[in-house]
Parts: C-alpha cells; structure tokens; sequence
C-alpha cells in the first residue's frame, strides 16, 4: 500500500469519532450533547480537504476514508438521533424514517465518489443537498427543541422532525443543484465588505444559535429547490467579473 497523509487522515478520523460519540450521546438520551457532535464533526470535514490539498496529501484513500466518516457521521448519527426522540411514535415509524436517511446519505455519497472528478470546477456545485448539510438541518433542530422546552415548553419540534428528516433524505438524493459555499466564500479574495458581513454574521450566529442554525441550514436546503444555485455559465461570469475589481478593494 503507498504512504498516506497523516495529518488530513487523523481530521478525517476526528469526524468519525464525533459521528460515533454523537451515537453514544443519543443513547444516553443526551440529544443537544449528540447535536453538538454532528457540528464538531462538519468542522473536521471542511478541514480535511482544505489540510489534504495545502499539504499535497490528497489521496483517494483519503477520498475514500471521508466519504466512510460521513456516513457515519452524517448518515447514522442523524438518523439515529431521530429514531431516538421518535421514541413516542410508533417504532416502526422511527425505525423506517431512520432507515431511508442513511439509505440516502450513503446513496448520496456513492454517487459523489463516482461522478466528481478531480477538477476543481467539479466541485463548485453539488447534486443533491449534502450529507453535512441534512444532517445539520437534524442536529439544529435538536438545539432548538431544547432552547423551546426550557424557555418556553413548546415540544412541537418532534412532530416536525420526521417530515424534516424524509425531506432531507429525499434531496440527498436528488439531482437538485446547490453551491458549494466553502468555496465560493473562501477559495478566492472578497472585497472588504464582505469580510465585515462574514464577521458579523458569524457573531449573530454564535448569540442566536439555537436558532439562527436551523434558519441557515433551512434556508440552504430550500435554496436548490427555489433554484438559486446559479448555472455553471451565471458562476464563471460573477467570477470574472470579481477578479476584474479594482485591486485596492481586497485585502
């Protein structure tokens, strides 16, 4: 077997052990705690990409590894979350809602590994909502059903979160476009203005975020099937037309 990376690989090993830590905390009934598992774990998988590539250690074992950490993480924790605080439904309910959240993730990303090529371009857009992304719409409305039961006794979410969670699932897997918005943030200057909204859009996040995460990762999945994901055409035109901005307006 050739060497591997160690650096992206242990990030990428992080993610697994916060997928399978959000699965114990679940069990415990411990469902904020396993919410906040699933975010740390979309943390070690935006960072072991980036790590991979600045260290030219991108491997397809790595590849393959990332993809096995998100159904993990991303697959089963979130389905298992949902099995569990459907405990009151009737079983088979739970169970099969479950069943096709990591059915989906796991189709998902089998079709990801199959038709992205190593451009960059190829990764500009995603077909079908992201595994990270649903299972971010779960873990969020966990925090915010936790935040409504204490302050304000409200157990409505629940009731939601089977319809959530098959919506999820569905988008997952379908061919619905959706930007792939690390890159479009980070991978290129922005002009100062756009740091500062970053900023302070960060710090709302933070102070509101029982919330204020559901309303982002909501809006992003409503935003493939409102279509605003532009077309590869529209993306290369704002592209130029950014680079061509007057130096002085970058950092």
């Amino acid at each position: 077997m050739k060497r591997v990376a160690v650096l992206p690989s242990l990030v990428t090993t992080g993610s697994i052990v916060c997928g399978f830590a959000s699965i114990g905390s679940a069990a415990k009934s411990q469902f904020e705690l396993a919410a906040w598992f699933i975010f740390f774990a979309m943390i070690c998988d935006a960072l072991d990409g980036k790590i991979a590539r600045m260290t030219k250690g991108a491997s397809e074992f790595g590849a393959q590894l990332d993809s096995l950490a998100d159904v993990i993480s991303f697959g089963l924790a979130p389905a298992f979350i949902v099995m569990r605080m459907l405990e009151h439904f009737p079983p088979k309910i739970g169970w099969v809602i479950s069943v096709l959240f990591v059915v989906c993730a796991a189709l998902r990303l089998a079709r990801f590994n199959v038709e992205t090529d190593a451009d960059e371009d190829s990764h500009r857009y995603f077909k079908g909502l992201p595994s990270p992304a649903a299972a971010g719409l779960v873990a969020s409305m966990v925090l915010m059903h936790n935040d409504l039961m204490e302050d304000y006794d409200i157990d409505i979410v629940p009731r939601l979160l089977p319809l959530v969670a098959l919506a999820a699932g569905t988008l997952m897997i379908s061919r619905v476009r959706y930007l792939h918005v690390l890159k479009r943030v980070f991978d290129k200057p922005k002009p100062f203005a756009f740091l500062a909204q970053v900023v302070f859009l960060g710090i709302f996040v933070a102070l509101t975020k029982e919330y204020s995460l559901f309303a982002v990762f909501g809006l992003y999945a409503a935003s493939g099937v409102l279509g605003l994901a532009k077309a590869p055409a529209e993306a290369e035109a704002d592209d130029k037309e950014l680079e061509e901005e007057e130096d002085a307006s970058y950092l």
